[in-house]
């Protein structure tokens, strides 16, 4: 019978990858502006230098625009996996719609005002084809 355990730097990180899920994930941080600890709802805050807003949950979909370091969007929804977070779009983007997709937590979105239980799942709708 094959031995089927992982070589160790590799069980390290999966480990490590599974800990940043649960830490961008799960704890949740009040919202900028919050001093009393309420929330005003979910945002996803982008933590890297750039992060693509997309049509679809792909990351070969077409891309609307560029979200930068810093921003905060309002969360409307999440795929099974919780890789894509439904957004809402900043007025210079909304020519392209009112939500798109980014890429989450943790590597380039994290979550502000709750964890990601309390986003709705939200299931692709297919694209028509033709």
């Amino acid at each position: 019978m094959k031995d089927m355990r992982l070589p160790p730097a590799m069980l390290i990180a999966v480990l490590l990858s599974a800990a940043l899920l649960v830490v961008a994930c799960v704890t949740p941080t009040a919202p900028e502006g919050a001093s009393d600890g309420s929330t005003t709802g979910l945002y996803a805050r982008i933590v890297t230098a750039a992060n693509p807003v997309r049509l679809e949950m792909a990351r070969d979909a077409p891309i609307v625009g560029l979200l930068w370091h810093g921003m905060r969007l309002p969360v409307t929804g999440r795929n099974m996996t919780w890789e894509w977070l439904k957004v809402k779009l900043p007025p210079s983007l909304s020519s392209f719609g009112a939500e798109g997709w980014i890429v989450g937590p943790p590597e380039f979105a994290l979550i502000e005002g709750g964890g990601c239980a309390d986003i709705p799942l939200q299931m692709p709708v297919p694209t028509p084809a033709g």
